[in-house]
């Protein structure tokens, strides 16, 4: 790790992912053009280096705040007249760490913060950037507004320019206590050893160590990474100071105490802005195999842990009105929607993530779960299958060139997959969804899932334990229950596939493929009444039900189970 004081430049290119959603191809070249005739000149006269690239932006240090100013106006100026490509650019001087590939702190924090509130075409630079400049440089900027950046402790006095402004609007018309949008980051502190053996601090170490490594595998999360927490190791500081100092929006921490051959750990979620617990769990194992245990302890926690942070985004979000909101935010609604199972809600999920890939045309994981809300609808019948499935195959294909490791782009993969029949494909896709994020709970499930449906019950089961064990309290464990019951369907076990099924519907009673696999288990198990019944609430969920709709859509693979779940679905009185 190295740490050095810098003057850094955070450069955005405005409108990008609408840029690229018109014309890809256009865009693209003309960023290369850009880069090679504009940026990276002025970058190199400047004696600047570039230390991070993204596919809109960069991270730039230099020596001298002068430096940065001048190479940043000189960009500036020189896109005045372009018609395509406009920067938004904030400045800051502060310490910046270097970590393997990776570049964090003051310096970059607050340097992006102000590029974010920058019109297009203007610099801000911060106030301790201000400072350093010499007079006549400095009268190149006004201003002076402190602004409350977002995950800034302190406001931070903001200048721009030019200095000329069309407005009496702050920078792109945000007040100083509205900040922009951003996915959740999270600081995972050391979790401490509370027994009297000094040995169980390497284990502590372990278990954070390896919590950090898996967390940083959820996509669309912000992780503050292993080398700068164990800097917090052996402080005493309440959490509300350690999440202004990372600026993140969420703390996790926990302890071991190891008592004989049984070790006890606990882990906490908490929100450092209030204070308040948002998740807390308990775990007692044996010690026999203390890396099986670490290893358990991880999957444990962080199984738990994405499905806690999405069910508090929504908490805050619940009184944020539309017109406010950006692209996580319109995810993380689209994905509360689209776990309603409802038509309603699904309609309303498709709304709201049309909005998230308006904003942000590449955003792999909005366009996935678009594509799953599609297919969920076609499976339901509320949508025309035919164009269904095209919106959705195309959706999914736009979130796997946006991001090829994004799980829920795979994981719509799988289902489109399962849809049509082609199981081979189907756990081919689900399984690359989970190696992209192995805590996943819903593709692990959904792969269990994959299984059952082409036969391979025996293989099923396990994924879906590991499912219910990574998040026993999850949105979708309705549909666990359902998949247990494709499981238990094909392994013949009809009592245990209806008792699932029947746990199911108590989860989610309007979800119909669950009623068609709750009468066939019934039939086949004897409970002929029970059948009739469910068949019956079956029709009243979808009245033009048919076993020829049912045989042309239902998602068994094998014509053994398809036929098998006709017949008992027609003994049971369902009409053809």
């Amino acid at each position: 790790m190295n740490r050095r004081l810098a003057a850094i430049i955070a450069a955005d290119v405005v409108d990008y992912s609408r840029l690229m959603g018109e014309d890809q191809t256009r865009t693209l070249d003309v960023l290369r053009e850009f880069r090679r005739k504009l940026f990276e000149p002025a970058v190199v006269t400047h004696r600047g280096n570039v230390i991070k690239r993204m596919g809109d932006g960069w991270i730039v240090e230099f020596a001298s705040v002068s430096d940065a100013v001048n190479c940043s106006l000189d960009i500036q100026d020189g896109l005045k007249d372009h018609d395509i490509i406009r920067l938004r650019i904030g400045i800051h001087i502060g310490e910046v760490v270097f970590e393997e590939e990776d570049v964090f702190g003051d310096g970059v924090n607050i340097a992006a913060r102000l590029e974010t509130l920058a019109e297009p075409g203007a610099v801000l630079i911060s106030d301790t950037a201000y400072n350093s400049l010499d007079g006549k440089a400095a009268r190149q900027f006004n201003g002076g507004t402190p602004h409350k950046l977002k995950n800034i402790f302190r406001p931070v006095q903001v200048w721009r320019w030019p200095s000329e402004s069309s407005s009496g609007m702050t920078p792109s018309g945000i007040s100083p206590t509205q900040t922009p949008q951003e996915p959740p980051s999270i600081a995972v502190l050391p979790f401490v050893n509370k027994s009297s053996d000094p040995e169980q601090d390497y284990f502590a170490d372990g278990v954070t160590e390896d919590i950090i490594t898996a967390l940083s595998r959820l996509r669309g999360f912000f992780v503050i990474s292993q080398n700068t927490m164990i800097t917090y190791k052996g402080k005493d500081l309440d959490p509300r100071t350690i999440g202004q100092e990372l600026g993140v929006r969420y703390i996790l921490r926990g302890n071991i105490r190891a008592t004989g051959n049984r070790v006890r750990i606990t882990a906490e979620l908490s929100d450092p802005a209030t204070g308040a617990q948002l998740w807390a769990e308990r775990f007692d194992r044996p010690l026999d195999d203390v890396f099986a245990v670490q290893d358990e302890i991880t999957e444990s926690v962080v199984g738990r842990i994405e499905p806690e942070l999405y069910a508090a985004e929504l908490a805050k979000l619940k009184q944020t009105p539309p017109q406010n909101l950006g692209s996580w935010e319109f995810f993380i609604r689209g994905l509360h929607l689209y776990s309603q199972h409802t038509d309603q809600g699904t309609r309303e999920a498709l709304e709201m993530l049309d909005r998230a890939i308006a904003l942000d045309g590449a955003y792999a994981k909005a366009l996935g779960l678009k594509a799953l809300t599609l297919v969920w609808r076609l499976i339901q019948g509320w949508e025309d299958p035919a164009i269904a499935m095209e919106k959705a195959t195309e959706s999914v294909n736009l979130a796997i060139q946006a991001d090829a490791q994004e799980p829920w782009a795979h994981m719509a993969q799988g289902v489109i997959s399962i849809c049509l029949r082609q199981s081979d494909n189907a756990i081919a896709a689900l399984q690359q969804a989970i190696n992209a994020s192995p805590n996943f709970a819903y593709a692990q499930g959904m792969f269990g899932a994959s299984l059952a449906l082409a036969g391979r019950a025996e293989d099923a089961l396990p994924c879906i334990d590991r499912a219910m064990r990574l998040s026993p309290r999850d949105i979708f464990s309705e549909e666990y229950h359902l998949y247990y019951a494709f499981a238990y369907f094909v392994l013949g076990k009809y009592k245990e596939a209806a008792a699932s099924a029947e746990r199911a519907i108590l989860l989610r009673p309007g979800h119909p493929s669950i009623y068609v696999i709750a009468t066939a288990s019934y039939q086949l198990d004897g409970a002929t009444d029970k059948a009739g019944m469910r068949a019956q609430k079956l029709i009243e969920l979808v009245p033009d039900t048919s076993l020829t709709e049912i045989e042309a859509s239902y998602p068994f693979t094998r014509v053994e189970d398809m036929t098998k779940l006709i017949n008992a679905l027609r003994a049971a009185g369902l009409p053809e």
